[in-house]
């Protein structure tokens, strides 16, 4: 939220300190695997970034996190 914040107000791309570095990795990158290595770990990245800025939804979703698949339900209610 800060960052997109920082972007509008200054008009310009924010980076924290990994996404720099792999700014830099892939402008430098030359072979097809280079960039492979560089584009798996950017999108590596960015998935625990957004497993991060979802959390507040876990308590309504059961507490299994995001990637974690769908609540658990019953599908009858059963007689204790």
């Amino acid at each position: 939220m800060q960052q997109r914040n920082l972007e509008k107000a200054w008009n310009a791309k924010v980076l924290d300190r990994t996404a720099l570095i792999l700014e830099i990795f892939g402008e430098r990158a030359r072979t097809r695997e280079g960039r492979l290595q560089v584009e798996l770990a950017h999108l590596t990245y960015q998935r625990s970034r957004l497993v991060r800025s979802w959390t507040h939804l876990e308590r309504q979703r059961g507490g299994f996190g995001f990637l974690g698949g769908r609540a658990r339900r019953r599908s009858r209610p059963t007689a204790d």
